[in-house]
């Protein structure tokens, strides 16, 4: 009985946050102005892709030798123009091995209606986000979302999937098939993104700048380039064959990187309260 109390109780509080968190957002709309705080990967959101290092600051004093860092207006505000306030979220040393990864590319929406709307056996063959009835193809050369551990180079099973909250322009939602581990560097790719035509998209502005940047080799732009050449690609590599980097440069969209949460960061309030 108490067992089923508490699963009813857990289902409530999922489903009124739920309910809250649809309550409180106001519409979606692109910022006109990129703030100081934003990640330039991203023209769209100020905070896309996420999580991403962007948002994290080196810190000696935590388990993972990194800490959260969301500065400024970095995230939505709420309906009202409530800025949410992210003070909360700095203390952690990562970020949580189970939320989703969140970025927005334009045309893919169009392009995945387009590929469910094929019959099965040609989407056996076809490069497109794999959801929860696909996720062996989440590893495979047929998903253009390719999540993986940069230390041990590993593909990671995974579900991804358009958040239709904003019609015009939907976040694709990319979700572990089970929970990350801990104190890990992982990595999210966008690999051959095709529109609805079947015509590759180009890698985002962001990207573009990115690795066009002829920045001073202190500058953080040169920093992030250099480490996505040099850590991040060859990972990837070694972690899917079918990626070639070096002989099409084009086939990456978008590529971000984060630190997921050490246990005793994400876990000891809980287990602090159930040894009490």
């Amino acid at each position: 009985f108490i067992l089923r109390t508490s699963i009813f109780v857990s289902v409530v509080l999922l489903f009124w946050g739920f309910v809250s968190a649809l309550e409180h957002l106001g519409s979606w709309s692109a910022p006109t102005q990129k703030g100081v705080h934003c990640d330039p990967l991203d023209k769209t959101e100020c905070c896309f892709p996420f999580p991403s290092f962007h948002h994290m600051t080196p810190d000696t004093t935590t388990e993972t030798g990194w800490r959260v860092n969301i500065r400024g207006d970095a995230l939505p505000p709420l309906k009202g123009n409530v800025q949410i306030d992210a003070t909360f979220l700095n203390k952690l040393d990562g970020f949580s091995t189970m939320a989703p990864l969140l970025f927005y590319i334009d045309g893919l929406k169009e392009s995945h209606e387009s590929r469910i709307n094929q019959n099965t056996q040609t989407l056996q063959d076809t490069q497109m986000l794999q959801g929860a009835s696909s996720i062996a193809l989440s590893v495979t050369e047929q998903s253009i979302t390719l999540l993986f551990d940069v230390e041990h180079q590993e593909l990671v099973p995974h579900t991804a999937e358009i958040d239709y909250l904003d019609p015009d322009r939907p976040v694709v939602m990319v979700f572990p098939a089970k929970p990350l581990d801990h104190n890990r560097h992982y990595a999210l790719a966008v690999v051959n993104g095709t529109d609805v035509n079947g015509d590759r998209l180009p890698p985002t502005t962001g990207m573009q700048e990115l690795f066009s940047t002829h920045s001073s080799e202190d500058s953080k732009e040169y920093k992030l380039a250099n480490r996505y050449r040099t850590v991040l690609i060859p990972s990837l590599t070694n972690a899917a064959p079918w990626f070639m980097y070096d002989q099409d440069p084009e086939c990456l969209q978008l590529l971000f990187d984060f630190h997921t949460i050490s246990a005793a960061s994400q876990l000891g309030p809980i287990r602090a309260v159930r040894d009490a």
